[in-house]
């Protein structure tokens, strides 16, 4: 099956990651989510036809879908993306739940607004997914396409195998009670998800440069990042005469608890047995912070002369973290610049895309998604 894809797909590196798992986002974050379904491996099919991709029809567990309230419409289209048109259904999708906590939450002016900033994000978001995918699409010659629809008829041949052992019936039920989604959908997203990785790392990826010099000032710019201070809770005693200090010494040579002998009265720092956060190692001078720097956490040293007094610091709890060096941190590095480009050209690439494409205004869509909301979820309608 591997040669047979690239076959379809000339020049196509299949043993790399695809950028990404899930339809990439080309403004705002570049991260992939992780993907909620397994992963079936690709496998030619038993007498090498693909096979025919009936829509499943609901498994015997599914409930149809709750009538709207009359005066709600869902269902209304709301605008259009390149021709193809979009619902309110398609914007509220996901957003539900949280604009029901939120409606039940704040008065009706907030919730508005905080409804707004939701539904325009998710508006703006599914603008540059149907954007990126029509142009995938768009991009593959009639070759690729018959490639990409085996392809998919192989991964179906799988899960109906893997959920059904062969029945439709049985694995559409199985798989919508495990994923709550159909294999039907399942399949959709798996054929956009790889025809968008393809187009990126065909049309993106080639203009992705990362040079050590790149890498060398990331390190530079970013040294606390890669080497974060000690962090250390300390407690102190001064000792305001040599008989106080030499008190002290007894004390603790005694095996006195520290945090005891701070709170005594003969302890001349002001927070007394308070415990006093403290970042870095330059902290008291140089009196004091050799000693303290080589102390473990339940350690203490004293008396150290600093400031007319005699001093006893105790390390309370220590927090050596973990620093890299730039030959440790650079494959790190170099993948957050590769991302920080493929993020850029992404931007770029959904900039032109939006350009070019015949879509219905973001404001427009969004305001009409909203007044649904508020209908259907503010505390105040």
């Amino acid at each position: 099956m591997m040669s047979l894809m690239q076959t379809f797909y000339p020049g196509t590196d299949f043993n790399r990651p695809l950028l990404g798992v899930v339809l990439i986002t080309l403004i705002g974050c570049a991260t992939p989510t992780p993907d909620p379904y397994p992963t079936v491996s690709p496998e030619v099919i038993v007498d090498g036809s693909p096979v025919p991709q009936a829509e499943p029809t609901p498994p015997a567990s599914y409930s149809a879908p709750v009538p709207e309230p009359s005066g709600v419409p869902v269902q209304a289209m709301v605008g259009q993306i390149a021709g193809q048109p979009i619902y309110a259904h398609h914007v509220l999708d996901g957003l539900e739940p949280q604009l029901e906590t939120l409606g039940r939450r704040l008065p009706a002016a907030t919730f508005r607004e905080r409804a707004l900033e939701l539904i325009y994000q998710r508006v703006a978001g599914l603008i540059r997914d149907a954007l990126v995918t029509d142009a995938a699409e768009r991009a593959l010659t009639e070759q690729q396409l018959a490639g990409l629809d085996f392809f998919i008829a192989s991964q179906r041949e799988q899960l109906l195998r893997v959920y059904g052992q062969g029945s439709l019936a049985l694995a559409e039920r199985n798989f919508y009670e495990t994923y709550g989604t159909t294999l039907a959908q399942r399949l959709r997203d798996i054929r956009t998800r790889t025809m968008v990785n393809i187009y990126l790392e065909r049309n993106l990826n080639p203009l992705v440069n990362v040079s050590r010099r790149d890498i060398e000032r990331f390190y530079r710019d970013n040294y606390e990042v890669f080497n974060p201070p000690t962090k250390r809770q300390i407690q102190l005693i001064y000792a305001g005469s040599e008989e106080d200090a030499a008190w002290f010494s007894a004390e603790l040579g005694r095996g006195v608890g520290f945090d005891q002998l701070a709170a005594d009265e003969r302890n001349a720092y002001r927070g007394k047995a308070t415990l006093l956060p403290l970042e870095g190692d330059s902290m008291f001078g140089d009196n004091v912070d050799p000693a303290l720097q080589k102390l473990e956490q339940g350690q203490w040293a004293g008396p150290l002369p600093n400031r007319g007094q005699q001093w006893f610091v105790y390390v309370a709890e220590l927090d050596e973290p973990v620093r890299r060096s730039l030959f440790e941190a650079q494959v790190d590095v170099e993948r957050e610049l590769r991302l920080r480009q493929q993020r850029q050209l992404q931007e770029q690439l959904g900039l032109k895309l939006r350009k070019e494409a015949s879509v219905t205004d973001e404001e427009q869509m969004s305001l009409a998604v909203l007044e649904i909301a508020v209908a259907r979820y503010a505390a105040s309608r």
